[in-house]
């Protein structure tokens, strides 16, 4: 069963009400997931002004952060769903919220060296292919039938509602302490937020047959 089965073949014969009874924590979290993902990537644009002015590299030097990024993602993104396939959700999400807040907070923390800030990049990218939606895609899918496109759809939106706000926090948290403590604090919000819900809903559904029953149980059966 790959990736895709979670969205044709766990489904589950639950009227709608019940799945988001059982379902609606891994929404939320799967909510904030798919918001936290994009926070490195997206917030580099407000770090890249006062890092310039301290460090004196271009715009394009700090940009290639992204480009590290994408490569790893490219390259990672195929491996880390197999892998989700194999072992669940759970342990992925657990390991790369861990990873990518811990990178984030590590940004602020580089040195002179261009290298070193590329570097730090690889780190994030490691973390961000273990977080990237496709968990949560997976985790909300595995959980809902009848409402899954509807689970679906909200758990997306975490990015967006996510940015509607972020912007100006961090701009106001950069001129108030400084862009290597508001990365300390970007990292440290995201993994005090997320890793609690993960801890406490990421957890994988067991698998379904078509008409909703376990597939332990219709073994059980035969």
């Amino acid at each position: 069963e790959g990736v895709a089965a979670a969205f044709v073949g766990q489904g589950r014969a639950e009227s709608g009400p019940a799945e988001w009874r059982e379902g609606y924590p891994v929404v939320i979290t799967g909510f904030f997931g798919v918001g936290i993902a994009v926070l490195a990537a997206w917030s580099i644009g407000l770090f890249i002004e006062p890092i310039q002015k301290e460090l004196g590299w271009g715009r394009g030097q700090i940009s290639a952060g992204l480009i590290v990024l994408s490569c790893v993602a490219f390259v990672g993104a195929p491996i880390v769903g197999r892998t989700i396939d194999r072992i669940g959700t759970r342990k992925i999400g657990i390991a790369g919220v861990i990873l990518y807040s811990v990178a984030i907070a590590g940004l602020g923390s580089v040195g002179a060296q261009i290298w070193q800030w590329w570097a730090l990049w690889l780190f994030v990218a490691f973390g961000y292919i273990l977080v990237t939606p496709t968990l949560w895609a997976v985790a909300v899918a595995r959980r809902f039938d009848r409402q899954r496109a509807t689970a679906l759809a909200i758990t997306m939106c975490g990015s967006g509602v996510l940015l509607i706000f972020l912007p100006t926090l961090l701009t106001r948290l950069i001129a108030e302490f400084g862009w290597r403590t508001c990365y300390l604090f970007l990292g440290c919000g995201a993994g005090c937020l997320l890793l609690p819900l993960v801890l406490a809903f990421l957890r994988d559904a067991a698998p379904t047959a078509p008409d909703g029953r376990t597939k332990a149980s219709v073994a059980e059966e035969e």
